[in-house]
C-alpha cells in the first residue's frame, strides 16, 4: 500500500507539472463554457458544448496521458528503479492509474456544474463518462508498455475526433457507435435532446464490452511487454 502511496503522489504531482498535458486540460475543460459564452444566442446551451468536449477529454486527455505516463518512465528508466526498488507492476499500474482516473473524476465534475446537471442527470453523467475514463487510461496504459508507445497520441485522437466525424458520415458511424467514446456521447445527447431517456441497457453493453476488450489487450500486452520486462 506504502508503494502506491508514494507512486500515486509522484504521478499526481508530475500531471500538473507537465505544461504540454495541463494546457490541453485546461483548453478541453474550459473550452464547453467559452463557447457557450460566445453563444448565448440559444444556438447550444451549456450541456450541449459539455457533451461535445466530454468524450473529448476521456479519449485524448486519458489515453495519451497514461500512454506518455508509462513511456516516459520507461524512457528516464523510472520502472527499472522502481523494479529495483521492490515495486510491483500492479501497484504501479494502481498508483498511476489511480491517479489520472481521479483528475478525470476532478474535470468531470467541473463540466457537470458547467452543464447544470442535478440529481439522476449528475450520477449517470458522472457514471458513464469516469467508467469511460477508467476504460480510456487503461488502453493508454497499454499502448505505453507496447513497442510503440507513440501510438497513444495518434489513438486519442481517434477517439476523440473520431466521434465528431461520425456524425457526418454513416459509413464512421456505424463502426464508431461501437467505442466507447462514442457511446458517451450518444448518451449525454439523448439527456439533452430526449428529456432525460438514456437507454442505459444499451450504454451499459457498449462499455462493458469495450472493458472487455481493453483488459484483454492489456493482458497480451503486459504478457509480451510487461512492466516486469523493463
Amino acid at each position: 500500500m506504502r508503494n502506491i502511496k508514494a507512486i500515486f503522489k509522484v504521478s499526481l504531482i508530475s500531471y500538473f507539472k507537465i505544461p504540454a498535458i495541463i494546457g490541453t486540460t485546461a483548453f478541453l475543460v474550459l473550452a464547453p463554457l467559452v463557447f457557450y459564452l460566445i453563444t448565448q444566442d440559444g444556438e447550444a446551451s451549456a450541456a450541449e458544448q459539455v457533451n461535445m468536449f466530454a468524450p473529448m477529454f476521456v479519449g485524448l486527455g486519458m489515453v495519451g496521458t497514461a500512454s506518455s505516463f508509462v513511456m516516459g518512465d520507461k524512457v528516464t528508466m523510472n520502472l527499472r528503479f522502481m523494479a529495483m526498488a521492490g515495486v510491483k507492476p500492479f501497484q504501479y499500474l494502481i498508483g498511476t492509474g489511480g491517479s489520472l482516473w481521479i483528475i478525470s473524476l476532478g474535470v468531470m465534475i467541473v463540466y457537470s456544474q458547467i452543464a447544470g446537471y442535478r440529481s439522476e442527470d449528475l450520477i449517470t453523467f458522472l457514471a458513464i463518462c469516469t467508467f469511460g475514463a477508467g476504460i480510456a487510461i487503461l488502453l493508454g496504459m497499454s499502448i505505453g508498455m507496447f513497442k510503440y508507445p507513440w501510438l497513444g497520441q495518434p489513438v486519442g485522437l481517434f477517439l476523440a475526433f473520431g466521434t465528431m466525424f461520425s456524425e457526418a458520415n454513416e459509413t464512421l458511424a456505424s463502426v464508431f457507435k461501437y467505442v466507447f467514446t462514442h457511446q458517451i456521447h450518444t448518451t449525454l445527447h439523448a439527456m439533452v435532446y430526449e428529456y432525460g431517456y438514456v437507454d442505459m441497457a444499451r450504454t451499459i453493453q457498449v462499455l462493458l464490452g469495450n472493458a472487455v476488450v481493453v483488459l484483454v489487450l492489456f493482458a497480451l500486452v503486459n504478457w509480451k511487454h510487461g512492466l516486469h520486462k523493463v
